[in-house]
């Protein structure tokens, strides 16, 4: 009975979906009938019919059709009716559980003070967020893995705005990671755009290996810019600019 509350929905979707179908079919058988009926009548009264009358000779033809476009009406406007019930229960769970959580992160702060509050939510924050292991590939061979910032450190969100992706990290992974790729650009190597990513610990991008600062040109410093922005929501997210953006050598 549960499963049944819960599909209505879908149901009456696939319903009213079978009945536009039987409708047009049962239209289409109709019709010829319906033709035939209202030449008979021409031909008996022996001239033009009235409107009246034509619908008295073909409406018995189109009453099956007539009945299930019915049913396919009521069953769209039940399935629509049953969805917004079910959006407005929605709504209404969220907006107890957020006035829940916020009397609990009132009471957190009340009892243990804000710092406590805040520790709780760094910690579950840490839960969500994946370790992320920064490899620094040098010339000597072999490479250098960056070590694991302190655990005490503020996650932060950040966005990269060249990407448009978020992530989470610490401002010191992210300043390691922008020092490595300078460090290899210095040295006289090509930075691509997915070198900074994997130094980030972010998936590399399509195309990102032919996006590249070259150390042979002008420039002598890939700058990034740094700004803090707070969400409607108010979460606060650090957003990276790359002040001169890599350019792509496949169109050299």
């Amino acid at each position: 009975m549960n499963w049944l509350r819960k599909s209505s929905p879908v149901i009456l979707c696939l319903v009213a979906t079978a009945g536009v179908i039987g409708t047009a079919i049962f239209t289409a058988k109709a019709t010829p009938k319906a033709l035939q009926k209202l030449k008979e009548a021409k031909d008996e009264k022996g001239e033009e019919l009235t409107v009246v009358e034509t619908v008295k000779t073909v409406a018995p033809s189109y009453i099956p059709a007539a009945i299930i476009g019915v049913g396919t009406v009521a069953c769209i406007f039940g399935s629509n009716a049953i969805t917004k019930r079910n959006q407005i229960a929605l709504i209404g769970a969220y907006t107890l559980l957020e006035q829940s959580f916020k009397e609990y992160k009132d009471k957190l702060k009340e009892l243990y003070g804000e710092a406590v509050c805040k520790h709780v939510e760094h910690e579950i924050k840490k839960e969500h967020c994946e370790e992320m292991d920064i490899w620094a590939p040098t010339f000597t061979g072999g490479g250098g893995l960056i070590p694991q910032m302190d655990t005490d450190e503020v996650i932060r969100t950040f966005y990269d705005t060249y990407s448009k992706r978020y992530f989470e990290s610490t401002l010191s992974r992210v300043m390691q990671a922008e020092y490595f790729l300078n460090r290899d650009f210095a040295l006289g190597r090509n930075s691509s755009l997915n070198d900074f990513y994997i130094l980030l610990g972010l998936e590399p991008i399509s195309n990102g290996n032919n996006l590249v600062w070259d150390c042979c040109g002008d420039m002598r410093w890939i700058d990034f810019g740094h700004h803090t922005t707070v969400l409607d929501d108010g979460m606060e997210v650090v957003g990276i600019e790359m002040i001169f953006e890599p350019e792509n050598v496949e169109e050299d």
